[in-house]
């Protein structure tokens, strides 16, 4: 079982480090002297690159071994970890963390699953797998209290330099407790990579990193209409190009794999209407939530002036409402798809609560009262949305949706920083300049009128997020819900 230390120290760090930026971002900007839409940037950047080569990284760990990449992976992550530490300006940051632990994480993410099944026999796994779970599901309920309060009482350099303490330990463990029977064979391994999907993955992230980064540009050159002229391009915004060309894209992609062999996703899987409904419901429940963790952190940080360890502490009602939502769900003996219904209604009615009450964004009673509805669903859904995506296939492909279902929950939180963040800005750019807001960033003391002038303007950018851009998600979620309880859970009882 000393494996398991590896294994499970990688998957914490993973969870750990995705939630840091998110509670640090003020202390970052301030101490890098760059924007919060730099911010954004680089969180959009590493949950993208992340998802996106999590299946690149499953593929490769068959073909040159999971241990050989795990660790290769952890390598990777304790040098971004290093070069995050000791960046001094943003393009510094942007290779370190953004790309270079995006990558490690990808490599290890894939690879520490995949150990587990081949390490441990029968009677192991069950609780291996079990340990697994707990370990990223207590990293990603507490990973912003822990990395607030490092943050406040040390700073956020520090707790990229504990990664790469920790990194250490990791790669130095891996080597030792992680016992596999794979060898290196330099001929079998490049007769072998002849065989991978190089077109394919490439289209993939090169589609998908066209997509988001257009959606993530919106804010600064519009949706349509450019909102400069000199942006124009042939008379439209170059965002929407953008767009159009990652669709384009990720269409031939899917074209292609069709008619490849050992293709990067089997389209035959995906071709499942139960399959595809199940991942569209996964695809916009984490936008949603990477949109709720970028846009609240900013207003905490920078409207309300609190501390990293503070902005942790304010999520709290939001965790322990998933995680009791969670423990609930498992014990309704109901079908995924009522028990899914009833989350998106709970996720409705919190979503409607912020879309109504610019004060809830100000008042932290009342912030808590939306944090808890809205964890409450979050809960309800994804303790079933998981189990009902791995049941909507048959066992033989199992391995291959887990992986889709892991690299879309990434992909996602991507989409819906770069989509309900630039929404957000969009519409505070149009009340006050952003730019005037960089007082905010440090603990210069502004005169009480401008900050809550400021204050005002980003609790009312956030109501207007969550009325136009969550809200249509959540009512589109609700008509699969209903389509899904109809024709699935009425269909079986009449049959």
């Amino acid at each position: 079982m000393l494996a398991l230390i590896p294994i499970l120290t990688s998957i914490f760090l993973i969870v750990l480090d995705g939630t840091l930026m998110n509670v640090v971002m003020r202390d970052v900007a301030v101490d890098l002297g760059i924007s919060i839409l730099k911010i954004q940037d680089l969180i959009v950047l590493y949950s993208l690159i992340t998802g996106a080569l999590v299946l690149i990284g499953g593929k490769l760990s068959d073909i040159i071994g999971r241990k050989c990449l795990f660790i290769a992976g952890a390598t990777l992550f304790l040098i971004g970890s290093f070069l995050a530490a000791t960046s001094k300006t943003y393009n510094h940051l942007l290779l370190g963390w953004s790309i270079l632990e995006g990558i490690g994480a990808a490599l290890m993410m894939p690879a520490s699953s995949a150990l587990i099944l081949e390490i441990f026999d029968k009677k192991q796994l069950k609780l291996a797998y079990a340990l697994w779970g707990a370990t990223a599901s207590v990293a990603a309920s507490f990973g912003p209290l822990i990395g607030g309060t490092i943050a406040t009482y040390y700073s956020w350099r520090t707790a990229f330099l504990l990664q790469v303490f920790v990194g250490i330990i990791l790669v130095i463990t891996s080597y030792l407790f992680i016992k596999t029977s794979e060898k290196l064979d330099a001929k079998a391994l490049i007769n072998t990579l002849k065989g991978f999907d190089f077109k394919g993955a490439f289209l993939s992230f090169i589609g998908l990193l066209t997509l988001i980064y257009g959606l993530l540009k919106t804010r600064d050159w519009g949706w349509v209409v450019a909102k400069q002229a000199n942006h124009a391009i042939w008379g439209v915004s170059p965002a929407l190009i953008l767009i159009t060309v990652g669709i384009a894209l990720l269409t031939a992609f899917v074209l292609i794999e069709k008619r490849t062999q050992n293709a990067l996703i089997s389209i035959n899987t995906l071709i499942n209407p139960k399959l595809l409904v199940w991942l569209f419901i996964l695809l916009a429940i984490n936008s949603l939530q990477g949109g709720v963790f970028f846009v609240f952190p900013i207003i905490l940080q920078i409207g309300l002036r609190l501390s990293a360890i503070k902005t942790g502490l304010y999520f709290m009602p939001f965790t322990i409402s998933v995680l009791i939502a969670s423990m609930i769900s498992s014990k309704i003996h109901l079908e995924d798809a009522k028990i899914i219904l009833l989350g998106i209604l709970v996720l409705l009615i919190g979503d409607a609560y912020f879309a109504v009450n610019q004060n809830a964004f100000i008042d932290s009673n009342l912030l808590f009262i939306g944090f808890l509805i809205m964890g409450f669903g979050m809960g309800l859904i994804m303790a079933r949305l998981t189990h009902a995506i791995m049941t909507s296939v048959a066992p033989k492909a199992a391995g291959e949706v887990s992986g889709i279902n892991s690299a879309l929950r990434r992909v996602a939180a991507s989409f819906g920083t770069a989509l309900f963040g630039s929404l957000f800005f969009n519409r505070l750019s149009s009340i006050t300049p952003i730019k005037a807001m960089a007082g905010t960033h440090s603990g210069t003391k502004l005169p009480k009128v401008v900050q809550n002038a400021i204050l005002n303007a980003l609790a009312h950018s956030g109501q207007y997020t969550f009325k136009w851009a969550v809200l249509w998600i959540l009512i589109l979620l609700f008509a699969l819900g209903f389509y899904i309880y109809k024709y699935n859970g009425y269909s079986k009882a009449k049959q």
